[in-house]
Protein backbone atom coordinates (compact mmCIF):
# COMPACT_ATOMS: atom_id res chain seq x y z
CA UNK A 1 0.00 0.00 0.00
CA UNK A 2 1.21 3.47 -0.73
CA UNK A 3 1.38 6.31 1.76
CA UNK A 4 -1.67 8.04 0.23
CA UNK A 5 -3.92 5.19 1.34
CA UNK A 6 -6.93 6.38 3.30
CA UNK A 7 -8.24 4.78 6.47
CA UNK A 8 -11.22 3.50 4.45
CA UNK A 9 -8.82 1.77 2.08
CA UNK A 10 -6.91 0.28 5.00
CA UNK A 11 -10.19 -0.97 6.49
CA UNK A 12 -11.13 -2.47 3.13
CA UNK A 13 -7.81 -4.32 2.79
CA UNK A 14 -8.07 -5.49 6.40
CA UNK A 15 -11.56 -6.88 5.72
CA UNK A 16 -10.29 -8.66 2.61
CA UNK A 17 -7.28 -10.15 4.43
CA UNK A 18 -9.37 -11.22 7.44
CA UNK A 19 -11.92 -12.91 5.21
CA UNK A 20 -9.23 -14.69 3.21
CA UNK A 21 -7.46 -15.85 6.37
CA UNK A 22 -10.69 -17.17 7.91
CA UNK A 23 -11.59 -19.07 4.74
CA UNK A 24 -8.15 -19.95 3.40
CA UNK A 25 -8.78 -23.70 3.43
CA UNK A 26 -11.85 -23.32 1.19
CA UNK A 27 -10.88 -24.25 -2.38
CA UNK A 28 -14.02 -22.43 -3.59
CA UNK A 29 -12.77 -19.13 -2.17
CA UNK A 30 -12.32 -17.03 -5.27
CA UNK A 31 -12.23 -13.44 -6.40
CA UNK A 32 -15.92 -13.66 -7.30
CA UNK A 33 -16.68 -15.02 -3.84
CA UNK A 34 -14.71 -12.23 -2.16
CA UNK A 35 -16.31 -9.52 -4.29
CA UNK A 36 -19.77 -10.85 -3.50
CA UNK A 37 -18.97 -11.00 0.23
CA UNK A 38 -17.88 -7.35 0.12
CA UNK A 39 -20.94 -6.32 -1.94
CA UNK A 40 -18.86 -5.25 -4.92
CA UNK A 41 -18.97 -6.29 -8.53
CA UNK A 42 -16.09 -8.47 -9.66
CA UNK A 43 -14.79 -5.59 -11.77
CA UNK A 44 -14.95 -3.07 -8.87
CA UNK A 45 -13.17 -5.53 -6.61
CA UNK A 46 -10.40 -6.16 -9.18
CA UNK A 47 -9.84 -2.43 -9.70
CA UNK A 48 -9.80 -1.61 -6.01
CA UNK A 49 -7.39 -4.46 -5.13
CA UNK A 50 -5.10 -3.55 -8.00
CA UNK A 51 -5.08 0.13 -7.06
CA UNK A 52 -4.30 -0.62 -3.40
CA UNK A 53 -1.84 -3.50 -3.76
CA UNK A 54 -0.51 -3.31 -7.35
CA UNK A 55 -1.40 -7.01 -7.61
CA UNK A 56 -4.35 -8.55 -9.36
CA UNK A 57 -7.00 -9.95 -7.05
CA UNK A 58 -6.05 -13.49 -8.14
CA UNK A 59 -2.39 -12.86 -7.37
CA UNK A 60 -3.25 -11.47 -3.95
CA UNK A 61 -5.33 -14.51 -3.04
CA UNK A 62 -2.76 -16.98 -4.40
CA UNK A 63 0.17 -15.20 -2.73
CA UNK A 64 -1.56 -15.16 0.65
CA UNK A 65 -2.23 -18.89 0.29
CA UNK A 66 1.40 -19.58 -0.64
CA UNK A 67 2.76 -17.47 2.23
CA UNK A 68 0.50 -19.35 4.68
CA UNK A 69 1.64 -22.68 3.22
CA UNK A 70 5.27 -21.75 3.82
CA UNK A 71 4.47 -20.87 7.44
CA UNK A 72 2.76 -24.25 7.93
CA UNK A 73 5.66 -26.13 6.34
CA UNK A 74 8.15 -24.25 8.54
CA UNK A 75 6.27 -25.49 11.61
CA UNK A 76 7.31 -29.03 10.62
CA UNK A 77 5.62 -32.44 10.66
CA UNK A 78 3.49 -31.79 7.60
CA UNK A 79 2.97 -33.51 4.31
CA UNK A 80 3.14 -31.14 1.33
CA UNK A 81 -0.16 -32.46 -0.06
CA UNK A 82 -1.87 -31.83 3.28
CA UNK A 83 -0.51 -28.28 3.32
CA UNK A 84 -1.73 -27.77 -0.23
CA UNK A 85 -5.30 -28.63 0.79
CA UNK A 86 -5.08 -26.65 4.06
CA UNK A 87 -4.47 -23.46 2.10
CA UNK A 88 -7.17 -24.06 -0.49
CA UNK A 89 -5.28 -25.49 -3.46
CA UNK A 90 -6.99 -28.53 -4.98
CA UNK A 91 -3.95 -29.81 -6.91
CA UNK A 92 -0.58 -30.53 -5.26
CA UNK A 93 1.23 -30.19 -8.60
CA UNK A 94 -0.31 -26.74 -9.26
CA UNK A 95 0.47 -25.76 -5.67
CA UNK A 96 4.13 -26.77 -6.13
CA UNK A 97 4.34 -24.81 -9.41
CA UNK A 98 2.87 -21.66 -7.80
CA UNK A 99 5.10 -22.05 -4.74
CA UNK A 100 8.21 -22.36 -6.91
CA UNK A 101 7.17 -19.38 -9.07
CA UNK A 102 6.69 -17.27 -5.93
CA UNK A 103 9.69 -18.30 -3.80
CA UNK A 104 12.08 -19.71 -6.41
CA UNK A 105 12.25 -23.14 -4.77
CA UNK A 106 9.87 -26.05 -4.21
CA UNK A 107 7.99 -26.63 -0.93
CA UNK A 108 10.07 -29.71 -0.08
CA UNK A 109 13.13 -27.44 0.18
CA UNK A 110 11.60 -25.43 3.05
CA UNK A 111 13.50 -26.18 6.26
CA UNK A 112 11.32 -26.46 9.38
CA UNK A 113 12.12 -23.77 11.96
CA UNK A 114 13.20 -26.24 14.66
CA UNK A 115 15.77 -27.70 12.24
CA UNK A 116 17.48 -24.34 11.64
Amino acid sequence: MNKNTTSLDKDFIEKVLNYINKNIDNPDLSVEYLASHLNLSRRQFYRKINALTTQTANELLRNIRIERAKQIIEMGNTNISEVCYKVGFSSPSYFTKCFKDYFGYVPTEVVPIESK
